[in-house]
């Protein structure tokens, strides 16, 4: 397939109402809007591919049936589309369609199975950082373990790897194609030595084959190993490389804690923070500021004060505000009240906590020694863990979703020279043998190995589970309390026997999907432990996992037994301020707090501490100032006005379609109240479901909103990144026009979307604050306005959509 095939490959966003009404998205902008980066990009040049988002709410009979009939026939500006599968976003309506010419082929790559399509079509849609195709290679499938594989981690040879341009030394998340299959997981290197011994170039467990499909007969390698092997095109697509990295803390974690633990050694240093903070603030040390607050992009190798350093605009503006005035401007400070809100709320009801995060990996090895391949898994004591990065010799394993206090896993750490003694001890290498697989294939940058029955016991496995540790230097109680825990017999992951629905139920199987309770679970989970109660924990653990579990198992949660649950419980009010967006909106003491709400007591302990920081706003006009110098002419003048009235008419889109919701959503919260006062039974059972149909209809407004406003700001963002001279002219250009606006909703958000870099060295340079690079938003290409009209460029050109002035709207 050649670049510009594959770069035409894009994805039409689609929204089906309950009536079976189509809707089309504006989209084509950002990088996940293409096919470039992914399987299906590489395997199938010019597929025509749309995700369809349904509605998710409960529906009456006839609108259910409007919506399946929709599935089942899409017609859309001449192409028909049939449903070909799902990934993890099924369960919020989503679901893929591609034209009718591909269909058959990737109906017959899933088998013709419906539930495996449902749950494993993402592998090909996957957006992944590098994709190449090699159109000869040799994959060998083993069983598991064999040839020290594990559940869904492999092998490729070093030749292979190279080709990536990927640094060594790591783990790394990939996706790969090959035959009539594809398979999911982590892979290792494995040297060319051993690779050619055993005559393959990829060697894969049957655990990361998704589905297991027909492969040829089992057969005896000359190495005497039973395995299948296929020679022929492979498409390999990489999606992460491991790395160190830092999780947030969250009161999933803390509330397993005992209240001792958390107020000697986890509220001490909280209030230090807030201290730390407050007086960053006060001072002008925004660099303090961003580190504390913010979300610097960390790059390989990157020192902390050069001028390489990647930052999000808000944070590079943070940075570059010498003045402390920009503070004060209201796109800036809108975003920064965002941040403290929700720093707050993580640090008063999470406690702060310092988590190091790594890739889960395991403990297999594979190398060849005098002629022979020498190979393990699985022979790391189940007590022990692999970490090159924590001096620590004790920590707490951590995977999310935290479903009881025995998912917080006692680990003791062993380090590289530690793991080469256990090799010599354990598995007889020779002391130069150990040291060489303990660097090449144990130590490696940002994972975290375990015995694959470890992993099990919170529900992990090596298919890319990231995992964070508490660390037994810094947080000694916690640990030491955790391994002298006695526990609870624990619940696995299990797996439930899988349904084969026939082709033609697709449509009513990815229905099905609809919906989880997770969050519902963990939400009941917090308030049993708030409550006193965690004997209702271990009655929800296990409809959690069937939650989890649910896509790929065909299984569900009780909603009995939730009932039942929720019926005993109080709800802590802190759970309900998870998503303010600015401090006054966090009370700073709770109207009650159960007494053994021990996340509620942390809470009010902290939130009084925690002072608003930031002034009054000013108007945008207060800031004209900033940019002056750069002589833009009148026809940038002209065409940063269409991009103005195209941005106002955008949003304004968005902000009435919310306000519809949000509205009809109080309305019937208000007829079920009136209801509900009145004591009319038969109108509260009504008006219950209209307000259950109206809030799921306001989430989606939400996430549109939010996909609409993001697809609008990249826009915009590929607009300026089309204006390769003279930027600071159209800069200042764009700058002037909105500083001279009237309209009180203005922010003046579009000249940092248009021209961040531009913006932030202006602040820098005019208050004498730190020059910084912004990293620039995950755009495809640029687009170019002619008249009235808007268009992407990149591997073609694209109609995006037209601004009709009289009418001030957008017009597909």
């Amino acid at each position: 397939m050649t670049n510009a095939e594959a770069q035409n490959s894009g994805i039409t966003m689609l929204d089906i109402n309950k009536n079976g009404e189509i809707s089309e998205r504006v989209t084509g902008v950002g990088q996940e809007d293409w096919l470039d980066n992914t399987l299906l990009g590489a395997m199938y040049p010019g597929i025509k591919l749309a995700l369809v988002t349904v509605p998710t709410e409960i529906l009456e009979y006839a609108e259910g049936a409007a919506v399946s009939d929709r599935l089942a026939s899409i017609e859309h500006k001449g192409t028909k589309y049939r449903m070909v599968g799902a990934s993890g976003s099924a369960k919020h309506g989503k679901f893929y369609f591609c034209d009718a010419l591909h269909a058959p082929a990737l109906a017959e790559r899933f088998q013709r199975w419906p539930e495996a399509a449902i749950t494993y079509f993402g592998i090909l849609t996957s957006n992944c950082k590098v994709v190449i195709e090699e159109q000869d290679a040799w994959v060998m499938v083993v069983p598991d373990h064999e040839l020290g594989t594990n559940d869904c981690r492999y092998w490729i040879r070093r030749s292979l790897f190279n080709k990536l341009n990927l640094p060594a030394g790591h783990i790394y998340q990939a996706r790969l194609a090959f035959g009539e299959t594809q398979a999911k997981g982590l892979f290792k290197i494995m040297e060319d030595d051993v690779a050619d011994a055993l005559g393959v170039d990829i060697i894969v467990p049957e655990s990361s084959i998704k589905p297991a499909m027909k492969l040829p007969p089992w057969s005896m390698t000359t190495m005497g190993l039973a395995s299948r092997v296929t020679r022929g095109p492979i498409v390999l697509g990489v999606r992460e490389v491991s790395r160190n990295l830092r999780f947030e803390s969250s009161y999933t974690v803390l509330q397993n804690a005992p209240e001792e633990v958390i107020f000697t050694e986890i509220v001490p240093p909280a209030r230090k923070m807030i201290a730390e903070l407050t007086e960053a603030w006060h001072e002008g040390n925004h660099r303090k500021v961003v580190d504390m607050i913010g979300k610097r992009i960390p790059e390989c190798g990157e020192q902390e004060d050069t001028h390489d350093e990647q930052f999000q605009t808000i944070e590079a503006v943070l940075l570059a505000d010498g003045s402390g005035e920009m503070t004060r401007h209201p796109y800036v400070q809108n975003a920064i009240k965002r941040l403290i809100a929700r720093w707050a709320y993580k640090l008063c009801t999470g406690g702060g906590l310092d988590l190091p995060a790594f890739t889960l990996a395991d403990d297999g090895y594979l190398f060849l020694r005098e002629g022979k391949v020498v190979s393990g898994s699985d022979w790391l004591p189940r007590d022990c863990a692999i970490v090159t990065s924590l001096e620590s010799e004790r920590g707490l394993c951590v995977r999310y979703p935290v479903r009881m206090a025995e998912d917080l896993l006692p680990m003791k750490h062993v380090n590289a020279s530690k793991v080469a003694e256990m090799l010599v001890q354990l598995q007889g290498f020779s002391p130069e043998a150990a040291a060489w697989v303990a660097e090449t294939q144990l130590c490696l940058e940002g994972s975290y190995s375990l015995h694959s029955e470890t992993a099990k016991r919170n529900g992990g496995d090596f298919d890319g589970d990231m995992i964070c540790v508490i660390n037994g230097d810094r947080y000694p109680k916690f640990v030491e309390w955790r391994f002298q825990l006695k526990e609870h017999e624990s619940v696995e992951k299990t797996k439930a026997s899988r349904l084969r629905s026939p082709w033609y139920n697709l449509e009513f199987v990815a229905l099905k999907t609809l919906g989880n309770q997770i969050g519902v679970i963990t939400n009941l989970m917090s308030s049993a432990l708030a409550n006193g109660r965690e004997d209702l924990v271990y009655v929800l653990v296990p409809e959690l996992q069937k939650e989890i579990d649910g896509l790929k198992h065909n299984t569900r949660a009780d909603r009995s037994i939730l009932k039942g649950v929720r019926d005993q419980l109080q709800t802590p009010e802190w759970l309900g301020y998870g998503k303010v967006k600015s401090l006054n909106e966090l009370p700073e003491d709770l109207k009650e707090t159960l007494p053994s709400d021990r996340i509620g007591h942390c809470y009010v302990a902290l939130r009084k501490d925690i002072k608003e920081m930031v002034g009054d706003v000013m108007s945008v006009g207060q800031f004209a100032g900033l940019l002056v110098g750069h002589t833009p002419t009148q026809e940038m003048f002209n065409e940063c006005r269409t991009m103005i009235q195209v941005f106002a008419a955008g949003h304004g889109i968005i902000r009435e379609a919310f306000e519809r919701e949000r509205k009809a959503c109080e309305a019937a919260q208000a007829k079920l109240n009136a209801a509900i006062k009145a004591k009319d039974e038969l109108e509260v059972g009504k008006l219950r479901k209209e307000v259950s149909k109206a809030r799921a209809s306001l989430r989606l407004a939400e996430e549109k909103n939010k996909h609409s406003s993001s697809n609008l700001h990249k826009v915009v963002a590929a607009w300026g990144m089309g204006k390769t001279a003279v930027r600071k002219a159209w800069c200042q250009a764009l700058h002037t026009l909105v500083c001279k606006t009237k309209s009180e909703k203005s922010t003046g958000s579009i000249a940092f979307h248009a021209f961040p870099q531009e913006m932030v060295e202006a602040i820098a340079d005019r208050t004498n604050g730190i020059r910084t690079t912004v990293a620039p938003k995950q755009v495809r290409g640029t687009v170019v306005v002619e008249g009235n009209s808007l268009y992407m460029l990149g591997g073609g050109k694209t109609y995006l959509f037209s601004y009709d002035e009289k009418a001030r709207a957008i017009r597909k």
